[in-house]
């Protein structure tokens, strides 16, 4: 059953990859007859959820995560950036919500879709929760959760403390430098 797992994955993969929905949808039907999707295959529920997003169809890949017998944060992982990849940043602070209560773990994926979330809506009361979580679990020292909180912070109008946070940042890059100067000149 578990060789079946990652042939499986493999075949959800290259139809991500294709934007193949038709060969995905019946991947799933196999998968399902077959009885795959069961605590241990997480991430082969994983990867479902990915492929339904990519391809365009949220609606299935959140079916998808409320049936899993078992979420973990790769599947949640997997539909906040679905969610975020379609503009439909609202349903993707919906599901962190959701995250937050079902599993305590949130990995640096996590924090960086959300705050990406955060931007796309300006909520930037979200976004320095976010930020007080990011310390307290020490993702702070992450080079793509500090653009991604720059890039937050730039998004509400708050330069400040954009500033703030790409100053503390151990370790800076060209993303960095232009998600402030792109602040900079958005806002004045």
């Amino acid at each position: 059953k578990e060789g079946f797992d990652s042939t499986y994955v493999s075949l959800l993969m290259s139809c991500t990859k294709k934007k193949d929905l038709c060969k995905g949808a019946k991947l799933h039907a196999h998968i399902l007859k077959m009885g795959l999707l069961d605590k241990r295959s997480s991430y082969l529920g994983s990867a479902l959820i990915n492929m339904y997003a990519k391809c365009g169809n949220l609606q299935e890949a959140r079916q998808v995560l409320e049936e899993l017998p078992s979420r973990d944060v790769i599947s949640w992982n997997a539909l906040i950036n679905g969610y975020n990849g379609k503009g439909y940043f609202q349903d993707a602070i919906s599901c962190l919500n959701m995250m937050d209560h079902e599993i305590a773990v949130a990995t640096s994926i996590t924090f960086v879709g959300g705050l990406k979330a955060c931007s796309g809506i300006h909520d930037f009361q979200k976004g320095q929760e976010l930020h007080d979580k990011i310390i307290k679990a020490g993702f702070d020292e992450k080079l793509e959760v500090g653009n991604a909180l720059v890039g937050m912070y730039c998004a509400c109008g708050l330069i400040l403390e954009a500033c703030n946070v790409f100053d503390g940042l151990s370790i800076r890059d060209v993303i960095s430098w232009t998600i402030l100067s792109s602040g900079y000149a958005e806002h004045g």
